[in-house]
């Protein structure tokens, strides 16, 4: 994503149309193939696609951030859902809140503050911190919407409702459909590719994420997938190492090391407080 953002001049939004589309892709392929009935419950349908509109709505922060600011800063900022979204389930959801939760909640969000500070995140408040705090709101509001919908609609009717809300609200913007036409011809044959494998291997990771929050608690679930910063500098480095995509270099190793172990000690506690 940050490789093919730093290719164009042509707006992040739009790349979340894009991204959006080919998911719902994957989502009719998958329900055809596996023979899903689609059309479920009325307020079911209106959960997820709410869903799936307020993540698009967030999204046009999202992407303007990716292109404006480095990858790494920003999924550090985003990483923060591991605290918003937990809240949002013990308030909202009524989901209980173990001191061992607790603890391994705190681990992996001293994690981020190590890495924060490391990529010089707290340099930026007004201009990254500001915009990722609504784009947290809006996710906690739609892993809740979310959660709720999950038992009764099974994860992939939830993925395609979700993904339909989030096209339709991204095809709202006047220029959207213009740009899209636009950077259709604008990336190589390459670059699209690549853009497609990413947004399959997200894909991919989105079903996994769905399927995680059907059969765990927010306030559980969250936590351990915001951990994802460890394995974007692990790809980070793969990818400069083989002169995959021009990626911002990696510094003060032993920093991102310290990090890397409180993430992993408090995923290994929070697993433990299931």
């Amino acid at each position: 994503l940050k490789y093919t953002l730093n290719t164009s001049s042509k707006g992040g939004s739009v790349y979340a149309l894009y991204a959006g589309i080919v998911h719902l892709a994957i989502g009719c392929i998958l329900i055809v193939g596996l023979q899903k009935a689609i059309f479920i419950d009325v307020k079911l349908i209106g959960m997820l696609l709410a869903a799936g509109g307020l993540l698009g709505l967030s999204y046009y922060g999202y992407y303007y951030l990716m292109n404006k600011d480095s990858a790494s800063n920003v999924l550090q900022l985003a990483s923060l859902e591991s605290v918003t979204t937990p809240l949002a389930g013990i308030f909202i959801l009524g989901e209980s809140f173990t001191v061992s939760s607790g603890i391994g909640v705190g681990l992996i969000v001293l994690g981020i503050i190590v890495l924060s500070i490391d990529r010089g995140v707290l340099q930026n408040l007004t201009k990254a911190v500001i915009p990722m705090v609504v784009i947290l709101l809006l996710w906690s509001i739609d892993d809740v919407l979310l959660k709720q919908a999950l038992d009764q609609s099974g994860f992939i009717i939830a993925y395609f409702w979700s993904r339909l809300g989030l096209v339709i609200v991204l095809l709202g913007y006047p220029t959207q459909f213009s740009k899209l036409q636009t950077i259709v011809t604008y990336h190589s044959r390459q670059e699209h590719a690549l853009y497609i494998f990413a947004l399959v291997c997200s894909s991919i990771a989105i079903y996994l994420t769905l399927y995680t929050y059907a059969n765990l608690p927010l306030s559980i679930a969250n936590p351990i997938i915001s951990t994802y910063p460890i394995m974007l500098l692990g790809v980070m480095y793969i990818a400069r190492k083989f002169n995959i995509a021009e990626i911002e270099p990696t510094t003060n190793l032993w920093k991102r090391f310290s990090a890397s172990i409180l993430f992993l000690s408090g995923i290994y506690i929070l697993t433990t407080a299931i």
